[in-house]
């Protein structure tokens, strides 16, 4: 049975020269001597990121609504903005730190200037898509936060229930955006409503996944999950996704980070959202290159507000165009 869910983050260089000899050029550092700066430049920015985390993690209450308890020029969500400014500096060519410094600085309430640095990140960097988003859903939504990476909580396999802020969201299956650390994550939840699987039986369970971007319906996408158990007919979900919503809407927000990624989380929760599944799922190389189609028609399409009928009009009329039976036998081959 189909069904459709609708959800509304200085050094110094020291030159001696000889007696009548002609200046030598100053020796360059070795590979091996580059790789070893370049790993203590990691090492130490990768200290400087926990810090700014532990700051952030205790800063902030991710609900339905988004609670910064220390924003402002001088609290601590600032110290933490600084903390990652100083972890870009060490790796300069890091634009994932270089937007979680951006990400920090918006959630201090300097929208201002976190807009302008993440205008010059996106004109310097085209090819960053991740902050081309973020920028779309900004201009959107000028006095909030999302998508900034923040606005959304963490996850990661080895959690054993959902967070309120995801228990709402999760009615059937759905994907949903996520974060581990300062890198964005695309999350896909189903509620086992009807106590369908076990605990035990899923520990055996084998999840495939599969995209699908179809020219006859160019402003819907969808991702499926199928699942494997032993003994059991393969049970395939879907979640829709109509890609014309303003890029600061949730559902986009897992959409765009979905598609930069080269995996993604499934998780299945009982009537009590704890969690009975959760495995990180790898995506084949034809699933990514069908996600690469839906970045660039997100990147083209200029997101607007839709009401609840326009969306259900465009995911119904995908629906109609398509069975589950079709999606099996051309997506998931036996």
């Amino acid at each position: 049975m189909r069904h459709l869910a609708i959800v509304v983050l200085g050094s110094a260089v020291l030159c001696g020269y000889g007696c009548g000899t002609a200046p030598s050029a100053p020796e360059g550092p070795s590979v091996a001597e580059a790789a070893a700066v370049r790993e203590q430049a990691g090492s130490d920015s990768q200290a400087l990121v926990r810090k700014a985390l532990q700051i952030i993690g205790e800063q902030l209450e991710i609900g339905e609504n988004l609670r910064i308890r220390g924003s402002g020029k001088q609290g601590p969500v600032m110290d933490a903005a600084q903390l990652l400014k100083r972890a870009s500096s060490l790796e300069p060519a890091n634009l994932q730190l270089r937007y979680a410094y951006i990400c920090a600085l918006r959630l201090t309430g300097d929208f201002e200037s976190a807009e302008q640095a993440l205008v010059e990140l996106t004109r310097s960097h085209p090819e960053f898509a991740l902050g081309r988003f973020t920028l779309e859903g900004w201009q959107d939504d000028k006095d909030g936060v999302a998508p900034a990476v923040f606005r959304y909580p963490e996850w990661t396999p080895d959690k054993n229930a959902l967070c309120p802020f995801y228990q709402r969201a999760v009615k059937t299956f759905v994907l949903l955006p996520a974060r581990e650390g300062i890198r964005p994550r695309a999350m896909l939840a189903l509620r086992d409503a009807e106590s369908y699987w076990t605990r035990a039986e899923m520990r055996h369970a084998k999840v495939e996944i599969a995209v699908v971007c179809d020219p006859a319906s160019p402003s819907v996408s969808a991702v499926y999950a199928r699942f494997l158990l032993p003994g059991r007919k393969p049970d395939i979900h879907e979640s829709l996704a109509v890609l014309g919503l303003p890029k600061a809407d949730s559902v986009i927000a897992a959409w765009s980070y979905l598609c930069l990624a080269d995996s993604v989380d499934v998780v299945v929760v009982d009537n009590r959202s704890q969690v009975i599944f959760s495995q990180r799922v790898p995506l084949s190389e034809h699933t990514k290159q069908t996600l690469a189609e839906v970045r660039e028609r997100l990147l083209r399409t200029k997101g607007r507000k839709l009401s609840p009928g326009e969306v259900l009009a465009a995911c119904g009329k995908y629906q109609n165009s398509v069975t589950i039976d079709e999606i099996e036998r051309k997506y998931f081959p036996r």
